[in-house]
């Protein structure tokens, strides 16, 4: 009977381990996951920065533009 007994806490060790290991590697995909979400995002951001900052560029060149024609007209 005790032989039973410890093939059986054995047994729950081990399958404490798996389990151990299955948290382990949920926590890692997770991470994994989390890191790939931050670089996307961080990929958009830039992306939209440089969309703003070529927005911002042309309009800026539209407004010289309306101005040298002011100027023109004006003078």
């Amino acid at each position: 009977m005790e032989k039973g007994k410890e093939v059986k806490e054995v047994s729950d060790v081990e399958t404490e381990k798996l389990e151990i290991s299955d948290e382990e590697k949920s926590t890692e995909d997770k991470t994994e996951k989390e890191s790939e979400m931050l670089s996307a995002q961080r990929s958009r951001e830039v992306m939209l920065g440089r969309i703003g900052k070529e927005l911002i560029e042309e309009h800026n060149k539209e407004l010289d533009k309306a101005i040298q024609h002011c100027h023109t007209v004006i003078g």
